[in-house]
Order: C-alpha cells, then sequence, then structure tokens
C-alpha cells in the first residue's frame, strides 16, 4: 500500500508536510511464516519554513531469521538457528544535522558456533559458554538492541548498545 499526503506544486503552497508511506509484506505468499513480515517505510518532509525537517522510518516486523540468512550468513562469527527479527529505525534532519535512533529485537533466537570463529575474541570454550548463555536468555526475553544517531546530515555518527555479552554472562 502507498499513501501520499500534501503533495503539492510548488512546495510553499502545501498546507501541511508531505508525508509518504509505504506498507507491506516481506516474502511471497507460498509461507505462512513469511506471511508474517511486514514492513513500513514512510517520509515526512517539510520544506515549508526557513529550515528544512525531514523525517524518515522504517520498520520491518517479525522477519524469520533463517528466511533471510544471505544477509548476514558470510559476515557473523555464529550460526543463526532459529529467531525472528524486528527492527525498527527512526532519522530526523534538520537543516544540517541528523539524529535518531534504532532498534532491533531478537525474539527466539537459538545460534551455534560456527567452526572457527570465536565470539568477542573469547577463546573457543568461552565462546560456547557464551552462546549457551545467549541461548538461555534468548529462551525467555528478547534481546534488544539499540543504537542512537546523532551529527551531520553528512556524516552522522551510530553509538550503539551491545547487550550480548552482558546477556551471555546473565544467561
Amino acid at each position: 500500500d502507498v499513501e501520499i499526503d500534501n503533495l503539492s506544486f510548488p512546495v510553499e503552497l502545501a498546507r501541511g508536510p508531505v508525508v509518504i508511506r509505504l506498507d507491506g509484506r516481506v516474502g511471497s505468499d507460498s509461507g505462512q511464516d513469511e506471511a508474517r513480515a511486514t514492513f513500513s517505510l514512510s517520509a515526512r518532509l517539510d520544506d515549508r519554513g526557513t529550515v528544512s525537517l525531514h523525517t524518515y522510518t522504517i520498520e520491518v516486523r517479525d522477519v524469520d531469521l533463517t528466511q533471510v540468512s544471505w544477509l548476514y550468513d558470510t559476515s557473523l562469527p555464529v550460526q543463526i538457528m532459529s529467531g525472528r527479527a524486528t527492527l525498527s529505525a527512526s532519522v530526523t534532519i534538520t537543516g544540517d544535522e541528523a539524529s535518531g535512533e534504532l532498534s532491533l529485537a531478537l525474539i527466539d533466537l537459538r545460534i551455534a558456533q560456527r567452526p572457527g570463529n570465536d565470539l568477542f575474541g573469547l577463546s573457543s570454550q568461552l565462546t560456547q559458554s557464551a552462546i549457551e548463555g545467549i541461548n538461555r536468555y534468548a529462551q525467555d526475553l528478547p534481546i534488544v538492541i539499540g543504537a542512537a544517531l546523532d551529527g551531520g546530515a553528512d556524516s552522522p555518527v551510530v553509538h550503539w548498545e551491545e547487550p550480548l555479552l552482558q546477556i551471555a554472562r546473565e544467561g
């Protein structure tokens, strides 16, 4: 579905900011799991004032991680055996400044050690213990990874929170 509000030319004639929204499903209709995954993209563009104000958001909900392994398979030191992910991100650009946030929630995550790869620079035995801790934690609770974004619009800085090692210790 696509929705556009307040589109006018020239932009000064618009009664409000231009809002563009795209909603849809991720994957094909052939599988029940894939039909649950959805996405939403939106942009709110306000160029009516002296300083432009643009806000962009994306949300991808309930994606089966094993179905999108082509995205991460060669870059992760672990193998994802099961799990679902919800990603949401929002960026606001005011003039030349950017600010925003990102959240990734991993639900029912189960991972396994990839032969020859260690996690967090730990030994092989400690890596296996960390993976077991993450799996125990993820059985009951989602793993949420968050980030904040700020700085110039041409080169924003992302500030990450990395809870996996703490979760491994607590799990």
